[in-house]
């Protein structure tokens, strides 16, 4: 099905000197970006997907703007998404389906994936779908004190030390300053322990 083709277009998109640069020489989300990989929850989204019932995005965007409820199209950009790809969707409650794609690099208005249809599961949107069926969270060491918990769905993540407590929580804009902060900070308390 498609979305097997959409995993290998993701990879794909993350090789050579045209990368997008959030990505390392491996294609892997590189360790000082703190976003989610869209990878796995792609593999999550394998148990949902159904046959597309559209030649393309577009036909199927067309029948969501004449058929479909008044916010049936949207994108994880428009929201600041802590993900490493974009994903550009359509639901269809009254179908019991979604049509999403990947943003894989570039201008958010093109360089889209091939689309996949998915079972929505009796939820109203594919965002449902993503917050009650699929796990967004990713948990990501910052150094040996403190973690960032990243959610997909989210322009936010959560400063965590090690007991769990929760340190902060940043808006995507602040996050870099702040984490770039911990770890200096972090650096002049071992340079006072020495």
């Amino acid at each position: 099905m498609n979305i097997e083709k959409v995993i290998e277009e993701v990879k794909e998109a993350r090789k050579g000197p045209d990368k997008p640069y959030i990505f390392d020489e491996n294609g892997n989300v590189a360790e000082d970006m703190y976003l989610y990989d869209i990878l796995p929850l792609l593999d999550q989204l394998k148990q949902f997907e159904r046959p597309m019932p559209y030649d393309s995005f577009e036909e199927a965007l067309d029948y969501a703007y004449e058929n479909g409820p008044l916010k049936a199209h949207d994108n994880t950009y428009n929201y600041l998404c802590n993900i490493s790809n974009n994903i550009e969707y359509i639901s269809l409650p009254d179908d019991n389906i979604a049509i999403f794609r990947v943003h894989l690099k570039g201008d958010i208005r093109g360089d889209y994936s091939t689309p996949v249809c998915v079972d929505l599961k009796g939820h109203p949107s594919f965002v449902g779908i993503l917050c009650e069926e699929c796990n967004t969270f990713e948990t990501k060491e910052i150094n040996d004190e403190y973690t960032a918990q990243i959610d997909a769905l989210s322009s936010s993540i959560s400063i965590v030390n090690k007991e769990g407590e929760e340190f902060c929580t940043s808006p995507e804009n602040e996050r870099d300053e702040l984490i770039r902060e911990i770890k200096e900070n972090l650096a002049v308390e071992e340079e006072i322990e020495q």
